[in-house]
């Protein structure tokens, strides 16, 4: 099973359960997902504001200069909307910034959503 869909699942069991219910497998998927390497504050899914065809997961970017200095923070959400055929459409929000940051976010969530992992 892939990543996303693990999470497309627990989705939609939390929404009859109480939120302590799921809380562990939802911190092991934060796990799964971008941290270090420019995402220094790991990420958060947002069960509150999710459904099992739409998902919500806030993160930030921590800039760095062409000199190795970090220049700041964006923040953004990624959305993940699971398709019909499988897979699914990911969209992320917020400032674009330097290095079409956006576009490599949607790169590194792409590649943690995809990947198969085994649950119990």
């Amino acid at each position: 099973m892939k990543v996303y869909q693990h999470l497309t699942q627990l989705i939609e069991r939390s929404e009859h359960a109480t939120p302590d219910q799921y809380a562990e497998e939802l911190r092991d998927i934060e796990y799964l997902l971008p941290s270090g390497n420019g995402f220094d504050l790991g990420c958060t899914i947002h069960v509150d504001n999710s459904k099992p065809n739409r998902i919500r997961i806030s993160t930030s970017y921590h800039h760095l200069s062409h000199r190795g200095y970090y220049t700041g923070w964006t923040h953004h959400s990624v959305i993940i909307i699971p398709t019909l055929t499988g897979g699914f459409d990911l969209y992320v929000t917020g400032p674009n910034g330097p290095h079409n940051v956006k576009g490599h976010i949607a790169d590194m969530f792409d590649t943690a959503l995809s990947a198969i992992v085994s649950y119990k």
